[in-house]
């Protein structure tokens, strides 16, 4: 997304706030004793111009407050409910991309407050306590080697910052609590090794079958979600077998990462993507110095799967990642709605076009 020029909001701030001065001296001259002044050949009263002049400096200086202040008037737009309802499906990676620290509360409540739609991950501590955390060790040990006791007070936060040193862990039973309270709330959970059978009773307890997503790329797992909680609903993400940047110009790099994806495809395909409400289709781009974007899986083979999950009545949508030949800052880090920057928009126009329509993002 465009970052705001704030060099041009501040002149435009001091320049509003002149006129507005302006504007007040000319109400404090009205307020003195009437003086005929010859104004351009007209007579006219020193009350006249301070009328005149404090509705041009209050109406114009505002105006240039307000735009100084404004997102929107510098590249930013608002995350509006059209876009939203536009939308449909958002998926949050880790609660906030790559903004606040991962599967936090305070990333998920930050993400909520914004309209859209986590993710995040569920594992089992030592003691059976399942907690949110994404990794499968941490300080070289496996997560479910350490005790909840431990686990509440490990520092998640500090690699974003100081101020967010006290953020910590939390249990998926407070994230269902949070969630109770606002149906509007809703999570998506990526299994890491809790049985989908748990996963499926604590939604089932907390009452949250229409606000939370079971994720996962293992297709046998979601059926045994669904077979638990048969109103529950399920996300299949596929994946292109790298979690690395891709090297588009290795030969047979790009077409080893289609199949990857596309045998996870086919075979949820042979069961008619029995027990998925929603297909997330990863995929991999790299801008040229032109801002040109080269796509891996290629626009017509992610055509023909959407199609192919339309026609099945299942939602499609995308996660993207850069691989990226020009300068980081230049590239966007989110899919956005609303984004002004060319990189944005013509990956959004070509997705488009070659996707007829994707019901869904994710922010790596």
């Amino acid at each position: 997304m465009k970052k705001p020029d704030y060099k041009w909001r501040l002149l435009a701030f001091l320049f509003g706030a002149f006129f507005i001065e302006l504007g007040s001296r000319q109400l404090y001259s009205a307020a003195l004793p009437q003086i005929r002044l010859e104004f351009l050949g007209y007579g006219v009263t020193n009350a006249q111009l301070g009328a005149v002049g404090t509705v041009f400096g209050a109406v114009f200086g505002l105006a240039l407050v307000a735009a100084a202040t404004s997102t929107a008037a510098f590249g930013e737009r608002p995350v509006t409910p059209e876009a939203l309802e536009t939308l449909k499906h958002s998926l949050i990676h880790r609660g906030d991309g790559k903004g606040r620290p991962d599967n936090t509360m305070e990333a998920l409540l930050y993400t909520w407050a914004k309209g859209y739609t986590p993710e995040s991950d569920i594992r089992y501590s030592k003691d059976g306590k399942i907690v949110a955390f994404h990794d499968d060790k941490y300080k070289g040990r496996s997560i479910n080697t350490y005790a909840w006791a431990e686990i509440r007070e490990w520092d998640v936060g500090s690699y974003r910052g100081a101020q967010y040193a006290t953020c910590r862990p939390p249990l998926w039973e407070t994230i269902f609590t949070a969630m109770e309270e606002n149906p509007v709330r809703k999570m998506h959970i990526d299994w890491k090794d809790v049985p989908p059978e748990k996963v499926a009773e604590m939604v089932r307890t907390h009452g949250l079958e229409k606000q939370c997503w079971f994720i996962t790329k293992e297709y046998d797992l979601i059926k045994r979600y669904k077979a638990a909680l048969p109103e529950g609903q399920t996300l299949h993400w596929m994946n292109l077998g790298n979690w690395k940047r891709i090297d588009f110009d290795k030969s047979g790099e790009t077409e080893k990462c289609e199949a990857h994806m596309m045998a996870l495809f086919e075979k949820a395909a042979a069961e008619n993507f029995r027990d998925i409400d929603n297909v997330q289709l990863h995929c991999q781009l790299r801008y040229d110095a032109e801002g040109n974007p080269t796509f891996c899986p290629r626009p017509e083979l992610m055509k023909k799967c959407v199609e192919r999950l339309h026609a099945a009545g299942v939602e499609a949508g995308s996660r993207r990642r850069c691989a990226c030949g020009m300068k980081r800052r230049t590239v966007p880090r989110r899919i956005s709605l609303s984004g002004s920057s060319a990189s944005t928009r013509s990956a959004r126009t070509i997705r488009r076009r070659s996707t007829r329509r994707l019901t869904s993002f994710a922010v790596a």
